[in-house]
């Protein structure tokens, strides 16, 4: 009786030219792949630090309300024009407030004597 085991071992093996030309294109499926890897990363990159940067654009905004008690917002005004002062008045539509007087520009002048004239 003899004491013999089959067992397996990874060692070398020279390869044949069609085995090498088989990993030859394995290896330049595999290059382009990285290629289309990484630049698939990149734009995925891109749009989640854009996606970030909007989140803290909003947060400071949002921080900034938080600690000032203040929003701007779009809101409506009236300009309303004095001829005896020569004064423009702009208040806001939503509380009457007078946000701010100031002088009128020599064309609003103009435009509001050409206006005058129109209805005499």
């Amino acid at each position: 009786m003899t004491n013999e085991t089959i067992q397996t071992e990874l060692l070398p093996v020279t390869l044949s030219e069609s085995e090498k030309a088989d990993f030859a294109k394995r290896a330049a499926v595999a290059a382009e792949e990285i290629l289309t890897l990484r630049t698939e990363a990149k734009e995925v990159a891109k749009d989640f630090k854009k996606r970030i940067d909007e989140k803290e654009e909003n947060l400071k905004e949002w921080s900034r309300c938080v600690s000032t008690g203040v929003e701007y917002r779009e809101i409506e005004v009236i300009d309303k024009k004095s001829l005896s002062d020569r004064r423009v008045t702009r208040i806001r539509r939503d509380t009457g407030e007078i946000i701010r007087v100031r002088a009128m520009t020599s064309d609003e002048e103009q435009t509001s004597f050409d206006e005058l004239d129109n209805l005499l």
